[in-house]
């Protein structure tokens, strides 16, 4: 994947996993919360740097599993995207 200005530099300035907080600068890997194929872009409010872990965990257990165990990324991820705040709020599951 090639990465734009904005991913780099968002990058750059925080070096610890949003998720658990480990430092790993500089193999954190971005990772869109809503993807670009969505129609997610490279904002910050769209981003998360994730350690390789995290990253993983992320793809593998689902959004809203990985907000049951980090809940302090809640906000940020339910602001981008809007279907998982309704998934939530209804007691629906994503499929």
């Amino acid at each position: 994947m090639k990465l734009s200005k904005q991913i780099i530099g968002y990058m750059q300035t925080h070096k610890t996993c949003e998720a658990c907080g480990q430092w790993v600068y500089p193999r954190l890997q971005p990772h869109h919360i809503q993807s670009r194929g969505a129609g997610g872009n490279d904002s910050p409010m769209n981003l998360l740097r994730l350690c390789l872990a995290c990253h993983y965990a992320y793809h593998k257990r689902g959004a809203l599993k990985f907000i049951e165990q980090y809940p302090h990324l809640k906000d940020k991820i339910m602001k981008a995207r809007p279907l998982l705040r309704a998934i939530e709020m209804y007691g629906g599951k994503k499929k």
